[in-house]
């Protein structure tokens, strides 16, 4: 009985401690240094060297939740306001460089952009990653900064910009609701996606490692994963399906399914286009189909008017 007792207990303390580190690495995702940001985006090959310096930032501090976050304009002119704009939010333990090459495919089309670190993020101001729930409105509240004198304001989300980008457009009706949505590699559940990456990297089981961690982020995060999940929003609120939006997946994406863009957008019941890159990995298809890419994005603003 005793030695059955001892290994109970430590399979417990073992338990607690996964779970434990799984909500910290959540909470804290790292900050990437500029510099290791676009490197990689110079080896995919959607910057050139010495690139990054030519384009016009312009950056301004933006207060959300009591949250500073980092962000920067890049205008279709610079000196000139458009009348249009798309605000991008990046990936997990991303930064705001990544998304210059979606900015600029916007930039193109006459779109003032605007890219961000977001929360706990890049250089902007500490506050625990929640993975879409806090993020949705960050991003909220700049669409209704951007709308600002505009007609048009989309958003563009990678990865859990993605995820944050479909919890945006199930959120309350008003200034803060964009008018288009793309979301790239986005997962459809936070809470199966934490469970995807320990089965597949840790060869650990769903239960109770992400039972427990969901606890912890309820209680000291004040959003539980099961909150950040674009699955029960689409299915719970009509008003998802008034936004436009573009789904974008990688075929061979094994950090975020493939198949959880195509579920979303199984649900999307309103104005809605499916690209999935032939063998593209996670938030590759860019760099692997760029003027494919270009196509798809183009077509699906000019259907939907913008």
């Amino acid at each position: 009985m005793v030695v059955f007792l001892a290994i109970a207990g430590a399979l417990i303390v073992a338990a607690l401690g996964i779970s434990i580190g799984v909500a910290h690495n959540v909470f804290n995702p790292g900050r990437e240094s500029a510099k290791d940001a676009i490197a990689l985006e110079i080896e995919r090959g959607n910057l050139r060297e010495g690139e990054f310096e030519t384009f016009p930032l312009s950056p301004f501090e933006f207060h959300s939740d009591g949250v500073g976050l980092k962000c920067y304009y890049l205008y279709a002119k610079p000196g000139e306001r458009s009348d249009r704009a798309v605000v991008i939010a990046h990936g997990f333990g991303s930064r705001h460089e990544h998304m210059l090459k979606f900015a600029r495919l916007y930039t193109a089309r006459g779109y003032d952009a605007i890219v961000f670190d977001q929360r706990n993020q890049g250089d902007s101001g500490s506050g625990r990653s929640t993975m879409g729930c806090h993020e949705s409105r960050d991003l909220a509240a700049l669409v209704a900064l951007a709308r600002q004198g505009r007609r048009v304001v989309g958003v563009h989300g990678e990865s859990m910009g993605a995820a944050t980008v479909m919890l945006c457009c199930c959120g309350e009706d008003g200034p803060g609701l964009p008018d288009f949505a793309v979301e790239d590699c986005g997962y459809a559940d936070c809470a199966d996606e934490i469970a995807h990456v320990l089965n597949t990297r840790y060869h650990l089981p769903r239960f109770p490692f992400v039972w427990i961690a969901d606890g912890i982020a309820r209680a000291f995060a004040g959003c539980s994963y099961s909150s950040a999940s674009p699955r029960r929003a689409f299915e719970g609120r009509d008003l998802c399906r008034d936004v436009p939006m573009l789904f974008i997946h990688g075929e061979m994406d094994t950090y975020v399914p493939c198949s959880a863009s195509v579920e979303m957008y199984e649900l999307e019941q309103g104005e809605k286009a499916l690209y999935i890159a032939e063998g593209s990995e996670h938030a590759k298809s860019l760099s692997d189909h760029r003027e494919e890419y270009r196509r798809r994005l183009y077509a699906f603003l000019d259907r939907c008017g913008f």
